[in-house]
C-alpha cells in the first residue's frame, strides 16, 4: 500500500505527464492543422480531457483506503495497581505502528462508568515513521472534581490526509480506579 506523500507524488506526476503530453500534442496539431474549426475541437478535447483526469484525481483522493496508523488496543495503563490519586498523571504506554508522515490532532477525554466524562486539551502529535512503543506521563491530570469510579481514557486521532479528507481513529485504554 502506497503512503499518503508517495501517492500524491506519484498522482502529481501523472497529472503533470498528462498536461505535458496534451500541450504536446495540441501544439502539434497547431501546426499541422491551421484549421479554426479543427483547432477549437481539438481545444476542446484537452480540456475535457483535463477535466476527466480531474474528476479521476478527485475521486482517488477521497476514497482511496489510506492506512495510517494501527494501535495495540486497549491503552496499557502503567500506574501501579491500575489506579490514580485525583490531581496526579495517569501513565499511559502505547505501541504505534505509524504508515504515513503525517501530523495529528489528539482530543484526549476520561470517561467514567458513572456518566463523568472529562474533555483534556487537543494535542498535536507528530510522529516518526515506524514502529514504537512509548509512554505518555504528562497529559493526563486527574482533575480534583474526578469522582472515585472506574474509568477508562479515550483518545481520538484525526488526521488530515488532504483538502478533501481526514481520517479519524479512536483509541481506549484498559480501566483505571481513580482513588483519593
Amino acid at each position: 500500500m502506497l503512503s499518503t506523500s508517495n501517492m500524491n507524488q506519484f498522482i502529481l506526476t501523472l497529472f503533470v505527464i498528462f498536461i505535458v503530453a496534451f500541450s504536446i500534442w495540441f501544439l502539434y496539431l497547431i501546426i499541422r492543422h491551421r484549421e479554426r474549426a479543427n483547432l477549437i475541437n481539438y481545444a476542446s478535447y484537452v480540456g475535457l480531457g483535463i477535466a476527466f483526469f480531474m474528476v479521476i484525481h478527485l475521486t482517488i483522493l477521497m476514497v482511496y483506503p489510506f492506512k495510517v496508523q494501527d494501535t495495540e488496543l486497549p491503552l496499557m495503563v502503567s500506574n501501579e495497581n491500575k489506579e490514580v490519586s485525583r490531581g496526579e498523571f495517569l501513565k499511559l504506554q502505547i505501541h504505534i505502528k505509524k504508515y504515513v508522515d503525517l501530523s495529528s490532532t489528539i482530543s484526549p477525554s476520561i470517561i467514567c462508568e458513572n456518566g463523568f466524562y472529562y474533555v483534556f486539551p487537543n494535542v498535536t502529535s507528530n510522529m516518526p515513521i515506524g514502529e514504537q512503543t512509548f509512554t505518555v506521563s504528562n497529559i493526563f491530570k486527574i482533575p480534583l472534581e474526578a469522582p472515585l469510579s472506574e474509568c477508562k481514557v479515550r483518545a481520538t486521532d484525526r488526521f488530515r490526509l488532504n483538502l478533501f479528507r481526514s481520517i479519524t481513529t479512536v483509541q481506549e485504554s484498559e480501566e483505571f480506579r481513580i482513588i483519593e
